[in-house]
């Protein structure tokens, strides 16, 4: 067992990437992973956004106070000894930076995926919906965004999905060296 977990430190795993780029998939193998080894938690953007009551929209300022809410609330969660698992789409420079200087335990991990293998994958319809001018704020259509400037793991999604998963196990690696 690694010092992190000796120490029963938290940690915040921080996933992000463009919607439905993987993040939850990971998210949620990360989990099954961990969650038997140390006390731990999934963080999902959408979820806490309904949990909250739904009083946002997707406009860059309304994304914002989302991802404050998010990253304050992981910071909290893991100055709890939890080892938090969040995803987000998040993709804003201020809150990346905020979480670096302000979570002690901060993993940071970038799902790529190119807009075209977005498009076709689209399974909540966001991108075929902006595309048909239904919708007005879907990121990488309709609104800019950041990556992430230095993340701990940049994830290529592109391959099959058993391809992909293995990077939960490289994740769980990580965290036990901490």
């Amino acid at each position: 067992m690694d010092a992190f977990f000796k120490k029963r430190e938290g940690c915040v795993i921080w996933i992000t990437g463009l919607p439905g780029a993987g993040k939850t998939v990971l998210a949620d193998e990360l989990y099954r992973l961990i969650k038997d080894v140390t006390p731990a938690v999934r963080v999902d953007g959408d979820v806490i956004r309904e949990m909250m009551g739904n009083d946002l929209g997707y406009d860059p300022e309304s994304r914002k106070l989302n991802a404050w809410r998010l990253a304050k609330l992981n910071k909290y969660l893991a100055e709890h000894y939890l080892t938090v698992i969040c995803s987000t789409v998040s993709l804003i420079k201020e809150i990346h930076k905020w979480n670096r200087k302000n979570i002690k335990n901060f993993i940071e991990v970038y799902i790529e995926v190119s807009i075209k293998d977005l498009i076709a994958r689209d399974k909540k319809g966001i991108y075929s919906k902006a595309l048909n001018g239904e919708i007005k704020d879907a990121y990488a259509i309709n609104q800019s965004y950041d990556i992430p400037e230095k993340p701990d793991f940049v994830i290529k999604n592109n391959k099959d999905l058993n391809f992909f998963l293995k990077n939960a196990q490289d994740i769980k690696n990580l965290i036990l060296k901490k």
